[in-house]
């Protein structure tokens, strides 16, 4: 068996035994635990980790963002910044339901593409 090979199989065997779950759940002795055994309790994330799950994060409210705001890019940074937060606190679903300020962006963007005729779009 080589290297590779061995890393790889022992990769699977410790995922046979903890198992693989996305959401934070208490283990057998009581450890907050997430992922494939990874002991949240006793462990934590280090600043590496930390600042993926954040990226990810950030990036996801990025697209919530232009799912709901197609001209998103086109707003300026203190609005796209308040917009990020939302996103990036309410998620998708809450942010939807903001009926009255998504018509109020609509609005807006429809008067300056009146006046330009050109406004910035979304690229996924």
């Amino acid at each position: 068996m080589t290297a590779a090979e061995f890393s790889q199989h022992m990769l699977d065997l410790i995922e046979h035994h903890e198992g693989r779950r996305a959401f934070p759940y208490h283990d057998t002795v009581g450890k907050l635990t997430i992922g494939v055994g990874r002991n949240l309790t006793d462990r934590g994330l280090s600043d590496d980790e930390i600042n993926y799950l954040f990226i990810n994060d950030m990036r996801l409210a990025r697209q919530i963002c232009c799912r709901l705001f197609a001209e998103f890019p086109s707003f300026t940074p203190d609005r796209q910044m308040a917009l990020l937060s939302m996103a990036f606190n309410l998620g998708a679903p809450r942010l939807a339901k903001f009926h009255n300020m998504r018509r109020a962006i609509a609005r807006l963007i429809l008067a300056v593409r009146g006046k330009s005729g050109r406004f910035g779009q979304c690229v996924n």
